[in-house]
């Protein structure tokens, strides 16, 4: 019956991967998985947990640092990440303080944001990156 229980637990942990999609919770899956297969060999419950955690955690400290580099190597980027290094005019003021400001970039209007300076109306700026739905800007240089 203990069996059973162990893998019960990991299918509960696998749907929870595939709904997190982030690789959270497969190393408790496998663990649990291991867990269960001891129960089947006839080793104690004591060992059972000892292996549950100790698989687990191999694979966390293992894998994870891989496994997430091979996740990040994939990213695709959106229409938004085009935006990065794109000249715009700012519409609205940029204050940190206060959160406002807005941008103009290829003919579309975004609410932006500076890392620490106060940007005016009608200036040139540069798009750094994007966080969250906010554009994060910096002045533009003017070369000579």
């Amino acid at each position: 019956m203990q069996a059973l229980t162990w893998f019960v637990v990991a299918i509960i942990f696998l749907i929870i991967e595939l709904i997190s999609v982030g690789l959270t919770v497969i190393w408790f899956a496998v663990g649990a998985a291991a867990a269960g297969a001891a129960n089947l060999a006839g080793l104690p419950l004591s060992v059972q947990f000892i292996i549950f955690f100790g698989v687990s955690l191999a694979l966390l400290i293992m894998l994870r640092p891989v496994l997430q580099g091979y996740v990040r190597a994939h990213h695709v980027p959106t229409n938004a990440d085009r935006l990065i290094g794109e000249t715009g005019l700012v519409t609205q003021a940029i204050v940190p303080l206060q959160g406002t400001g807005k941008v103009m970039v290829k003919g579309q209007e975004w609410s932006a944001k500076s890392e620490n300076e106060t940007i005016a109306e009608g200036s040139c700026v540069v798009v750094e990156k994007i966080e969250g739905v906010k554009l994060v800007v910096k002045v533009k240089e003017v070369m000579q």
